[in-house]
């Protein structure tokens, strides 16, 4: 392995001057950002800045328009099909809409975080009839974040923040490397949005896995996240260690900018 192959191995996620465009829009312009594997980064901004775009590359469900992009030190234009896959099975993502399925009980929405790393005929298997060692492989998951009990729950007489919790169950189901959650706190209250974070920070240190959050909400990302990432219009704002910035620095974040309903929806 030459020294920058293993330079790159070391990087849980390396962009060099990506762009992202939506038709004529420009969702992200440029972006070059390096995240080492086992940080704990928060991606701040307001509404339509980019960030779910961004975290979109990352999950390698993106493809970046121009520049390059590293995901687990894989060249993503290098890679297509079954190596893709591979790829995006390492990375466990929650997304903010959570996007279980409400009639299936829990254990299986939790057994879909690994259909990405099995054949068709594995995955179908895997959902009509569990083994018994995926049964207490997912009872184990589950009670990881507190819902051992719920393993045969109906997933829509669960709580919003059970079906959370599962949703980030089927997230860690995979074994990712990296663990990424876009707005995770965005429709709980101020209690469990803090319990979520608690949640996704311990989760992370006891597992070595790279985290990755988009937040709103700037106390929580202040307390929970040693590197803020702050994106504006689709470029970086500020990208710094989390007692360097500044209230200055979210009050000119979060200045009310021209960005237009359908860009909003675009970049998110």
């Amino acid at each position: 392995m030459t020294q920058a192959a293993k330079a790159a191995s070391d990087h849980a996620f390396q962009l060099c001057e990506v762009s992202v465009h939506f038709a004529e829009l420009v969702a992200l312009d440029g972006v070059s950002l390096t995240i080492e594997r086992g940080e704990k980064v928060g991606f701040v901004g307001p509404s339509g800045a980019g960030k779910t775009t961004l975290l979109r590359l990352l999950n390698a469900s993106q493809r970046a328009d121009q520049g390059r992009l590293l995901v687990l030190g894989q060249a993503l234009h290098e890679v297509d099909g079954p190596s893709l896959k591979r790829v995006r099975s390492g990375i466990g993502f929650i997304p903010q809409r959570f996007h279980l399925i409400p009639s299936l009980r829990v254990l299986h929405n939790v057994l879909m975080g690994r259909l990405g790393q099995q054949g068709f005929w594995a995955s179908l298997r895997s959902l009509l009839f569990p083994s018994a060692a995926e049964q207490v492989a997912v009872h184990d998951v589950l009670a990881r974040v507190g819902l051992a009990e719920k393993l045969f729950a109906k997933t829509d007489h669960l709580s919003g923040g059970q079906q959370q919790r599962v949703a980030i169950a089927r997230a860690l189901y995979q074994s990712p490397q990296a663990l990424l959650a876009d707005e995770p706190v965005a429709s709980v209250d101020p209690t469990r949005a803090r319990a979520t974070m608690e949640l996704l920070t311990r989760l992370a240190e006891e597992g070595e896995l790279t985290l990755g959050v988009s937040l709103h909400d700037q106390a929580l990302a202040r307390s929970f996240l040693p590197r803020l990432v702050g994106i504006r219009e689709g470029r970086i704002f500020k990208d710094a260690p989390t007692e360097a910035w500044t209230d200055a620095d979210f009050e000119e974040l979060y200045q009310l900018g021209e960005l237009s309903p359908l860009e909003d929806g675009y970049r998110n």
